[in-house]
């Protein structure tokens, strides 16, 4: 990615060991996030995933009203983001990602983050999602880790576990 195609941002640790980033456009602010403990509570039967996976996740606060112009600047801002906590955590990290199901808008917001990942051209990022049907609810979830993690078969599998849990019966 050209230097010029993202938002310059600011980088610091919680002291609960949570990656947090910042950046700002026009109207909004970001933040982006990476938790080593917000899936710990449903990771406790898949070791690889306990040790190695941050969620992920990103929301905004609108602070300039005008009217919406499209900006694809935010999505490479956040995949550069994603790509330098990667970087920075290690070769065997897992990004654990699931859409926000509070205004029934995930299958939207799903659409988005695949619409981004793909237009980011990110080479040796592997990005890996899934429907997840509850009959009263339908979840998207998933992963974002290095295409030359060597633990991908075990990642896969233990991902793959989870999902069929999670289809089960569990919870996100």
């Amino acid at each position: 990615m050209a230097e010029e195609s993202y938002y310059s941002y600011l980088q610091e640790e919680q002291p609960d060991f949570t990656q947090v980033y910042t950046f700002s456009t026009r109207q909004f602010a970001y933040t982006v996030y990476f938790d080593p403990s917000e899936y710990s509570n449903i990771l406790h039967d898949y070791p690889f995933l306990l040790d190695k996976s941050y969620a992920f996740g990103f929301f905004n606060l609108r602070y300039n009203y005008e009217r919406r112009v499209p900006d694809e600047k935010i999505s490479t801002t956040i995949i550069k983001i994603a790509e330098d906590f990667i970087k920075w955590a290690g070769i065997e990290t897992v990004l654990l990602f699931h859409c926000d199901t509070s205004d029934e808008r995930q299958a939207c917001r799903h659409k988005l983050f695949l619409k981004w990942y793909e237009r980011g051209e990110v080479d040796h990022l592997e990005m890996v999602s899934l429907e997840v049907d509850m009959e009263i609810k339908k979840y998207y979830i998933g992963y974002i880790t290095r295409k030359d993690n060597p633990n991908l078969p075990q990642l896969q599998e233990e991902f793959e576990t989870l999902a069929l849990r999670l289809i089960d019966g569990g919870k996100l």
